[in-house]
Parts: structure tokens; sequence; C-alpha cells
């Protein structure tokens, strides 16, 4: 294994309440009050990691929080639901896997028939999204059987809290290991709401979420309080007939002005794999054939890629931040084969084709996969979006530009 990951050890040999990702290289860890030596702990960690930066910070700073936290504190939030506990002599179960809370439950753990060993399990992954919403969505694991040549995160169950956790370097190697995958292409899926008996509600997502709020209030209510939030604009409509038109795969494929070259980062025999899917999927469904393997500035590009983490455990630029000038690219992450049903296309390539036509109106300043005429409007209007920028006297730090697009009355082009 490579180096294990330094809040992997901050988690279990430092006994950390919590620990939370941000941007870059940059992370928290959250302790109790006066748990750990300051001295000994920073000496310690950077006698192994000497490219590690320790200090402490004020978190009642407000200063610091603006600059550090986000939005509404949005990663002291996050810090803070990560060092929920699980519930004494409750079924449900919290695991916080190195930045990340999951909310599991037995019944959502799948095993062997004959062995009686776990070989898939899921849960619903506890986080704050931008704008401080409270969102739950499924995560799925399964047993590593082959790595296919591909990097992922491991994990095990602890042989002591018997919870889902990160793997570490000395942990025995004959562990059974998991890795954030689907299984089989099984897409698992927790219900929204159940009410057809009380132990069913409590294992739905509403029924969850009430769990999780009372345990909110009453393990961190000093902190952090969850108000419900009603949207009066929320509204749904149907497309008409001939709108329909241009999200099904005849539509998309008539958007279609040049060829396609898959661009493959990872090399190995899962990528490899993918990329074979991907050109039938794009021949199958869409009549399309893959020209090339290499950049080509007349063309679109899918790019096969590992995912963040592997980049920044390893201090190598991330290619998903550096894209050649003028080219169309959408990223793919290299974690697992394409999600397929039988008969049918991958809404996954769908996407893809879907983001690089987009991409291109943005390089050509022009939007095709609307009809704008058809809306008649008067004004001018303006649609902007909010790119990251890293500081140049600090590498680790971002700050925002804001890009604006025009759309001038009757006319596509912005």
């Amino acid at each position: 294994m490579d180096r294990i990951n330094v809040l992997d050890v901050i988690k279990s040999d430092w006994q950390a309440l919590s620990v939370q990702y941000t941007y870059g290289r940059n992370a928290y860890a959250l302790f109790s009050k006066n748990s750990i030596d300051e001295f000994s702990f920073r000496a310690k960690i950077q006698q192994e990691y000497d490219d590690v930066t320790i200090r402490k910070v004020d978190i009642f700073d407000e200063e610091f929080r603006k600059e550090n936290f986000y939005y509404n504190d949005r990663t002291l939030g996050q810090l803070l639901l990560n060092s929920l506990k699980t519930p004494r002599n409750k079924a449900l179960k919290y695991n916080n896997l190195t930045g990340k809370l999951l909310y599991t439950d037995p019944e959502w753990i799948l095993r062997d028939k004959d062995s009686g060993k776990p070989f898939m399990l899921y849960a619903l992954e506890i986080h704050l999204s931008p704008g401080m919403y409270l969102t739950l969505n499924v995560k799925t694991f399964r047993e590593k059987k082959s790595d296919y040549g591909v990097w992922r995160r491991e994990y095990i169950f602890d042989p002591m809290t018997k919870h889902l956790r990160r793997r570490l370097k000395n942990d025995d190697d004959s562990q059974q290991i998991f890795v954030e995958a689907s299984f089989k292409d099984k897409r698992n899926t927790v219900d929204y709401l159940d009410i057809s008996s009380i132990q069913r509600f409590k294992k739905c997502k509403l029924g969850i979420l009430q769990t999780l709020l009372t345990e909110i209030k009453s393990e961190l209510g000093e902190y952090i309080s969850f108000e419900p939030e009603y949207k009066e604009n929320t509204y749904s409509f149907e497309l008409p007939p001939k709108q329909q038109g241009s999200w099904n795969n005849k539509g998309l494929v008539s958007l279609i002005k040049r060829p396609i070259c898959i661009i493959d980062e990872v090399n190995s025999e899962l990528s490899t794999l993918m990329a074979d899917q991907i050109k039938s999927q794009l021949l199958t469904y869409y009549n399309i054939n893959v020209i090339g393997t290499t950049w080509d500035e007349r063309a679109y590009h899918i790019r096969l890629i590992n995912d963040e983490e592997y980049y920044s455990e390893r201090n190598i630029p991330d290619p998903h931040r550096i894209v050649p000038n003028n080219m169309i690219v959408q990223h793919m992450i290299v974690t697992n084969e394409l999600e397929t049903r039988k008969k049918a296309e991958s809404p996954e390539i769908t996407k893809v084709i879907q983001e690089l036509l987009i991409k291109e109106d943005v390089i050509t300043k022009q939007v095709r996969i609307f009809d704008w005429s058809s809306l008649a409007f008067d004004t001018t209007w303006k649609f902007v979006n909010r790119t990251k920028i890293r500081d140049s006297e600090n590498s680790d730090k971002k700050s925002h530009i804001l890009n604006a697009l025009v759309a001038k009355p009757h006319n596509t082009v912005i």
C-alpha cells in the first residue's frame, strides 16, 4: 500500500472526534478540549509526515471562518456532523470514513448464503451541500475482488468496533477489503417515504432524517441546529412534444458536429474496459465512431482519469484542472464499469454527450441546445458562473472569478 493518509492516522491513533477535507491538501481535525498535548501531537505527526504543517485554529475568529469555512460555516458544520457517534443499543450506525459520515443499517449488508460473509453493503452519506442543506445520498461498497489496476480507497470492518473504516497500512492483510463501487451493475436505493409500518418508516430516508435530527439536537444542539424549509416556488412541468426531441438520442445526435476521441490517462485494465464500453455505447445507440485516442482541436474528448484524492495524496497535478486551450473535454472517473441496463444505453454516456455539447456552446459562444428564439424575449439576459482560480502567493488557496455570458433578444449567440 502507499503511505497512508495522515487523516486516517489522526482519526485512529489520536482519537480525533472527526476530520474533514476542504480544498487542495487542506483539512481539519476536531478534538475534545484538552484531550491531546499540542506539542507532542505536532512532533509525532511531522516525524512521519514531514510535508505536513499543523496549526491550531480559533473557530471563534469570524474573519478566519469567513475565509476558510465557506458560506455559513459549511465546513465547520460538516466537521461537527462527522463527530456523531453510534447511538448505543440502536441498530443504525454512524461511520466516519475520513471526512465522510455514513449512516448504515444491518439490512443494507448483503451476505453470502454459504459463508455468511458480507460481499456488498450500502449506506446514506450525510452531507451539507452548498446553501447549508442537509442531504442523504446512497453510497455502495463491495468486496474487493480485483482492482483491474485502478486505485481505490480501501475499507475494512474494524475488528474492535465492527464499524466500516478506512484501511490502514498496519491492518492485517488477511482482512476482507471493501471498495466504493457498485456490484454487478446493481443500483441500490433507499425509499424516500415508507409508511407501511413504523419499522419501515424508520428505515426510509424521512425516518432516518428524523432520527438524525434528534441525534444532532441531543449531541450537537449547542453548536448547530436545522430548520425545515418549504419551497413555495417548486414546481414541475412537461416539455412540449416539439422540445422533447432535443433530449432523446436522435435529438442529441443531430447536434453533434464533431468526431469523438477517448483519452485514457489511467491506462489500467479497468480503464481499457471502460473505454471499450464507451465505444460500444456510442456506436450502438448514437451511431458514432470513436476516431482516436489523442488530442484533436476538431474533436470532442472523453478523458478517463482517477478521482481528485488519488492525485492529492500523491502530490501530483490533477488533470481534471488541466485542460488544453480550446479543447472540448468531459472527464469520467475510472472507479467502476459503466452503469447499463439490458438493451439500453448507459445514462452516463447520455450525460457525457450533453455535457460535451454544452461545453462546445460555451467555447463557441452560442447556444444550440435550446431554441432561444421560441421564447421571444425582448430583454438582454446575463448567465454567470463562478470559476475557482489559485492564489499566486498561496497555491493551496483559491479565489473566484465570474464569467458572464450575454443572451440578446431573438438571438442564439451569446
